[in-house]
């Protein structure tokens, strides 16, 4: 019965741990920099002439592990088509902060685990 109660006990101390370690507000400036990462990148491939060799959302799946892949590819490829609808002409760091806003609201962009 000890037993049982002290492993209630500990559980009761580890899930909030791991619920919070990575929290929403987390999740929303990486998204942040994920989507200002995607047009920047845009911005670089213009300027380099080589698109193709910029366009690197394969990369952010790889970095961002708490968050969900649909999410990371659609705030990169939404700064990437942002930058090329405006031909580079764009802060992306003030685009990313409104952009993102956007599509955090009401949505928890975390993975699940």
């Amino acid at each position: 019965m000890n037993r049982i109660v002290m492993v209630g006990a500990l559980s009761l101390l580890c899930v909030p741990i791991l619920a919070f370690g990575y929290t929403q507000q987390d999740a929303n400036e990486d998204a942040r920099f994920i989507w200002a990462s995607g047009c920047t990148d845009f911005k670089a491939g213009m300027n380099a002439g080589d698109f193709r060799g910029w366009l690197r959302v394969g990369d952010a799946v790889k970095t961002f592990k708490g968050i969900k892949g649909i999410a990371i590819n659609k705030l990169y490829m939404d700064g990437w088509e942002t930058a090329r609808g405006l031909d580079g002409v764009v802060n992306c760091q003030e685009m990313a902060t409104r952009r993102t806003a956007d599509y955090v609201s009401g949505v928890d962009i975390r993975k699940a685990e």
